[in-house]
């Protein structure tokens, strides 16, 4: 008497890897998901579908798990899907007067925060040259942050004003020489020295033409004078 005995042969399916390529962008407005490869198959196998996947428009964090599982492969792994925020961009310099405060300069708008000067509206810009500031986003929305940085403030002199008081007279044997005022010095300010200015004692016909100059660190001015000396009239 043979006696058969049958058993039943278990074939598991095969673990496979899956390996993330990609799950950290920026937001830019797009929808972004995870990217990944899979690895040891056999037999010239296509690549099994893989579950769990997500897809995301919006910056933050999702956690997530990757899965395979089909007839003869299985794999799993745990990840995340990563949208960090964007930065607004930042302004990279500015043009402003000597003499001006750091409020006087217009920021740009943003639809998604506001740009404010790190050391207040009320700081003055300084001397003639190039500064550098610090400014300040603050985001208004959640898919940009809020952060500082620096900008350049190119501050040119400021133009004075020269008023003419006096450039005319009347021959008295005497030298004479054109009188002024400066006008729109920085309170505090001494006035600034002014060139060109000429003496003048007889009288020439048409006058005599000069022009009067400020170029000092933080000003600048510029006027066309003529000084006249007119005859005197006989009594």
């Amino acid at each position: 008497l043979k006696i058969i005995v049958s058993q039943e042969q278990r074939i598991e399916k095969k673990e496979l890897t899956i390996n993330v390529t990609n799950n950290t962008f920026t937001y830019d407005g797009s929808a972004h998901t995870i990217a990944y490869t899979v690895t040891g198959m056999v037999n010239n196998d296509a690549a099994p579908s893989v579950d769990g996947n997500v897809t995301q428009v919006n910056a933050g964090t999702y956690n997530t798990t990757l899965v395979i599982d089909s007839n003869n492969y299985s794999g799993t792994i745990d990840t995340q899907l990563v949208i960090n925020k964007a930065k607004v961009v930042a302004p990279t310099q500015f043009t402003a007067t000597y003499g001006d405060t750091l409020g006087s300069i217009t920021l740009p708008k943003s639809e998604y925060g506001t740009w404010s000067w790190k050391d207040g509206n009320s700081t003055l810009v300084g001397n003639a040259g190039t500064h550098t500031f610090g400014i300040e986003f603050t985001s208004e929305n959640n898919n940009y942050e809020s952060y500082s940085t620096t900008v350049n403030v190119v501050v040119n002199k400021k133009t004075l004003t020269i008023n003419i008081v006096k450039d005319t007279y009347i021959y008295d044997g005497l030298e004479h020489t054109i009188e002024y005022e400066i006008n729109g010095l920085v309170q505090g300010d001494n006035e600034p020295y002014v060139s060109g200015n000429i003496t003048l004692t007889n009288y020439v016909e048409g006058g005599q033409s000069t022009t009067l100059v400020i170029n000092t660190a933080n000003y600048k001015a510029s006027l066309a004078v003529t000084l006249t000396i007119e005859q005197k009239q006989e009594e």
